[in-house]
């Protein structure tokens, strides 16, 4: 299992792909953000991305009735109030996550939603409307001086960060247990110097 402090390092790793792409991957959908591979209106088997790339001509993804019921938007919004600001320089990062892989690996790229509003000392809120009814973890960080990087001091955080259903700033809750349904959630960002 990664230490606190791996996990802090992929998270400063991954930072530039979340500013870079973390708004592209709002606009993909759930199900094809989820890494899962599609199934070709023929069935002939799977279709990967590259597989995408390389046949132009391939007719579009047809999705079953039922997947279609998974995947809908239920309308529902995730609320999510960020707590322990302790000041307004540079912007809060926040990341929506579906995946349990994606998450437990802060895989960036794969979040299904972003935000990043300017910090606000105290506490902001937003929200990410329109959500499938299933589960998803939060992922925080306060970019302080604006370098758009989770930065780090000896190996640990000199900027704040959380994530959805910490206890402390040591906990390293997984997806099924920072997980909840669309509805609202306040975390608390943990400065550690």
């Amino acid at each position: 299992m990664p230490t606190n402090k791996q996990r802090i390092a992929a998270v400063a790793a991954t930072a530039t792909i979340v500013l870079g792409g973390g708004w592209l991957a709002s606009l993909i959908s759930p199900a094809n953000a989820s890494g899962t591979d599609a199934i070709a209106a023929e069935n002939t088997g799977p279709v990967s991305s590259q597989t995408r790339q390389q046949e132009p001509s391939e007719k579009p993804v047809q999705v079953s009735q039922q997947e279609e019921q998974l995947q809908a938007p239920s309308g529902r919004t995730m609320q999510v109030s960020i707590n322990g600001i302790r000041n307004s320089h540079g912007k809060i990062y926040i990341a929506l996550f579906d995946s349990a892989e994606a998450f437990n690996s802060y895989d960036y790229d794969r979040a299904v939603g972003f935000k990043g509003p300017p910090a606000k000392e105290g506490s902001l809120t937003v929200n990410f409307p329109d959500l499938a009814e299933k589960p998803y973890a939060i992922s925080v960080f306060h970019d302080e001086n604006g370098n758009q990087n989770f930065d780090l001091s000896g190996g640990y955080p000199s900027e704040g960060y959380g994530t959805s259903h910490a206890k402390s700033a040591y906990d390293e809750p997984k997806f099924h247990q920072a997980s909840l349904m669309p509805g609202s959630i306040g975390i608390r960002l943990h400065y550690l110097s």
